[in-house]
């Protein structure tokens, strides 16, 4: 795996796609950007680049439903420039070929417009593409900790797709019905 990132599309307020290219990437899906560029990896790319590698991939290429660098997920507005979503949502469909595996960790949606609907395009986009989706789930559960059926497939308490940043070194992936998800957002 690269230790060095060699896709990068952004600027100080948004980015469309950071990673390291290879023959045999992971493809991630997150929510939003934070604040990792081309020469400063944060948290979570290194999360993904460390995890990526320890499962046999060779590259990791990173995405968010939404290019607008923002910490905090409950400040992005509800209405956002169509102009850059569409181009967001054009560089993820266009970039991720058929038969890619794409892990989906972008965290609790439910109450955001602008993701859930950047989500649908992006599923619409991609399901004719035979992806194969995965999740992350882990295994070190303390004691009395609550480990529901979501837990268990790498979902939140409410159902959705993990954030990489609840990842912790006993991480796997986990099959993750991008289908049934989607239907039931709806």
């Amino acid at each position: 795996m690269k230790s060095r990132i060699d896709l990068y599309e952004g600027d100080n307020d948004k980015r469309f796609v950071i990673g390291a290219s290879g023959t045999n990437p992971l493809y991630v899906i997150a929510m939003n950007p934070s604040v990792a560029d081309e020469e400063l990896f944060d948290q979570t790319v290194m999360k993904l680049f460390g995890l990526s590698y320890l499962f046999g991939f060779d590259g990791c290429i990173m995405f968010n439903l939404i290019p607008i660098r923002e910490p905090d997920s409950t400040k992005l507005e509800n209405e956002l420039d169509a102009e850059l979503m569409n181009k967001n949502i054009e560089t993820i469909i266009n970039s991720i070929p058929s038969d890619a595996t794409v892990l989906a960790t972008w965290g609790d949606i439910s109450k955001n417009t602008p993701l859930k609907t950047s989500l649908f395009k992006v599923y619409d986009g991609l399901k004719e593409k035979n992806c194969d989706w995965k999740c992350v789930t882990y295994t070190d559960r303390k004691v009395g900790e609550k480990f529901n059926e979501y837990s268990k497939k790498g979902l939140t308490d409410s159902g959705h797709p993990r954030h990489v940043s609840f990842l912790k070194q006993t991480s796997f992936f986990t099959d993750f019905n991008i289908d049934e998800y989607v239907d039931k957002l709806k």
